[in-house]
């Protein structure tokens, strides 16, 4: 495998380097990439164009018949690719049969190891020329993207065993706690209902997580359930294990252009030296990468949102989580989530002291009494509910949502587009 050697590009201590190290990684936004290194590099002299003579660095991995790693080393190379191939071209048919035939080797090795992989539909948008969101999708997952996930995960995991062999201590590793024990033996007892009660503290945690993970690989509100006790992985300057690709030590190695993590450690690989980062820089590296995850989610769900809205039509989905006044659900159309609640029941002519509503033959606009004249002002979301609903948000306050793994059908209330995670109003059977 070869990846960009951005560190031959990146001087230690330079300004260049302290600005990746302060934005931590890149962001990527429907339309709009914000990168950790200027666009002549990440974009030009540090990307492996087709045609172009680039600095790279050469994983070598070996393999046995049976799908055993037994040979690794890193190398610095200049490679000069062919042609920049996508995922669906690859699904075509143009990758070859080695390479086919090892990533099924390797994805049955993750299989035995139990990893964490709940393959969510995440939504993503398609934008038209103007940068309006045109179509809302579920990003695929090809068979492509699968193997080349499946190859980086083996090179962090032969860097990640040959640097903690070494006692690096100038890398990061990448570290992810396993899920507490009684939150797994509880969602085992939930998604597996007909087991004994008992069995859940009979399987050990390994066990557990085989049949968590069998029940969320075919159900939604599973996979959910399962992904919302799971820790967020995290750098460490100390090895450690990663529970969610259950390997006993890892790190990132495969995109030193978008993670500066990744950068330090091609120079650990490299015997550059750069001085050695402190837990202070991993602590930081966290932040950064957990506020752009949440700005690109809030991004996608707001203009999600307010495409929704603009469309104005039903969804079909499915409830993931119910309570007596709220329920998250997800759209199957895209894997797009949200939360329906319970909203404020008007059935008679006076709300307060302050707000009245015009007579029905004059509309039903909202009007403020506080002028001597009334003016009309916006209509918040589900302030009037149409009649034929009243009883059914009389029943749902009364009884909650339906459970979890229910089908409804939602709309996308008017704030939609202006909130985060976005609303919906549930369609009355």
């Amino acid at each position: 495998m070869a990846v960009a050697d951005v560190a031959s590009c990146v001087t230690p201590g330079s300004a260049l380097d302290m600005e990746a190290r302060l934005r931590g990684n890149s962001v990527y936004f429907p339309g709009l990439t914000l990168p950790m290194l200027p666009e002549r590099l990440s974009g030009n002299l540090c990307s492996l164009l087709p045609g172009e003579d680039r600095s790279c660095l050469v994983f070598s991995l070996s393999y046995a018949a049976d799908g055993l790693c037994t040979g690794f080393a890193v190398r610095r190379a200049v490679i000069r690719s062919v042609a920049r191939v996508t995922y669906e071209e690859a699904d075509s048919g143009c990758v070859p049969e080695e390479m086919t035939e090892l990533a099924a080797l390797l994805e049955r090795q993750a299989e035995r190891r139990v990893i964490m992989d709940l393959a969510l539909p995440e939504p993503g948008l398609r934008l038209n020329a103007a940068g309006d969101v045109a179509e809302i999708v579920a990003r695929p997952r090809t068979s492509a993207r699968r193997m080349i996930e499946l190859f980086m995960v083996e090179a962090g995991r032969m860097a990640g065993a040959s640097l903690a062999d070494r006692c690096a201590d100038d890398v990061m590793f990448r570290c992810h706690a396993p899920p507490p024990l009684a939150q797994l033996r509880r969602l085992f007892r939930a998604v597996c209902p007909d087991a004994p009660r008992a069995l859940s503290h009979r399987l050990d945690r390994r066990e557990l997580l085989r049949e968590v993970r069998r029940m969320a690989q075919s159900s939604p509100v599973a996979g959910h359930a399962l992904w919302k006790i799971l820790r967020p992985a995290e750098y460490s300057m100390t090895s450690g294990s990663h529970a969610g690709l259950a390997l006993p030590v890892y790190t990132q190695v495969t995109s030193p252009i978008r993670r500066y993590a990744d950068l330090l450690a091609h120079r650990s690989l490299t015997g550059q030296k750069a001085g050695k980062p402190d837990a202070a820089l991993a602590q930081r590296l966290i932040r950064a990468e957990r506020h752009a995850a949440t700005a690109v989610r809030e991004v996608i769900s707001r203009a999600a949102g307010a495409f929704l809205l603009r469309e104005n039509i039903q969804h079909e989905a499915i409830i993931l989580e119910s309570g007596r006044n709220q329920a998250e659900v997800m759209l199957l159309s895209c894997g797009l989530t949200g939360y329906c609640t319970v909203p404020p029941i008007v059935t008679g002519a006076k709300m307060s002291e302050r707000e009245t509503f015009r007579p029905p033959d004059q509309g039903a606009a909202l009007y403020s009494l506080t002028d001597d004249h009334p003016q009309p002002r916006p209509p918040v979301s589900d302030q009037v509910l149409p009649a034929a609903e009243i009883s059914h948000e009389q029943n749902r306050r009364k009884n909650g949502f339906p459970r979890a793994g229910t089908s409804v059908r939602v709309r996308p209330t008017e704030t939609c587009g202006q909130v985060f995670p976005p609303e919906f109003h549930l369609i009355p059977e």
